[in-house]
């Protein structure tokens, strides 16, 4: 808001235009011009926003030591957020997400989830039905952790750790946890630069290309046993914000859930 300096004084002055009729607030005057101008500077502002707004895309294969390399499980699949075996993710700061995995015409489902906090949607796209929920708050974060576990009310997390964790964060993480420096490990005959955290019963390892510093894998064991591992196909930052990907798609039956 801005206030003029000068203060109301019951002086005469020379008709006006109405166009280009100045007044003070405190004078109860208007000012169509100046209210034109705040408008356009207002949508001005809201759209350099969003053109601030940076998208993150991953596209990975989640594997596990049970899945057989041509199960349902592990064909490549592109996310805008992680649920299943298979996905793309799409991320935007820590209020957008998006995750769609591949058609299971078997398990008669087609997961899409997205986020757009304070609002979720769970859709299948096989028949077109979703289910609504909306964050209570206080706080409103889109979450996007890759290990997560069930705990008993009243234990510690065995995995506290890791909850800070995420998918598009990965780099970020271990280099503020000071992970130790394991040299180079290959993955498909690609000489990769591995990064490795341990608490608990759980040690990751963050596997990344020496060229771009992005992640090409991510394995986690459990008692020093493989739990399961991710590979990235995909890793694409700074892409520009698309809002239609974090709308659900129209003609949807759509159920609210508390």
């Amino acid at each position: 808001m801005i206030e003029s300096s000068y203060r109301c004084s019951k002086v005469r002055h020379r008709p006006r235009s109405p166009r280009f009729e100045i007044r003070d607030s405190r004078c109860g005057l208007r000012n169509p011009l100046f209210t034109f101008i705040l408008a356009v500077t207002c949508i001005c502002a809201l759209t350099t926003a969003a053109d601030e707004l940076r998208m993150t895309k991953i596209v990975f294969r989640s594997m596990s030591p049970d899945t057989a390399p041509d199960s349902f499980g592990a064909e490549p699949k592109t996310l805008t957020r992680a649920g299943d075996k298979d996905w793309t993710l799409y991320r935007v700061s820590n209020k957008y997400w998006r995750i769609e995995g591949a058609p299971d015409p078997a398990g008669g489902i087609h997961t899409l989830r997205i986020t757009r906090e304070p609002d979720a949607w769970v859709i299948n796209l096989l028949d077109n039905t979703a289910r609504h929920i909306i964050d209570p708050g206080p706080t409103f974060f889109a979450r996007l952790p890759i290990i997560s576990t069930l705990k008993s009310n009243g234990q510690p997390d065995p995995n506290k750790e890791f909850q800070d964790l995420e998918f598009g964060n990965e780099v970020r993480f271990f280099r503020l946890h000071k992970a130790r420096d394991l040299g180079r490990r290959k993955v498909e005959e690609k000489d990769c630069n591995a990064l490795a955290i341990k608490s608990g019963a759980r040690e990751v390892t963050l596997l990344l290309d020496p060229d771009t510093s992005k992640p090409v894998e991510m394995d986690v064991t459990k008692d020093g046993k493989p739990d399961f591992s991710i590979r990235y196909l995909s890793y694409e930052t700074d892409l520009p914000f698309d809002p239609s990907l974090f709308e659900p798609p129209q003609g949807l039956k759509i159920t609210e859930s508390k």
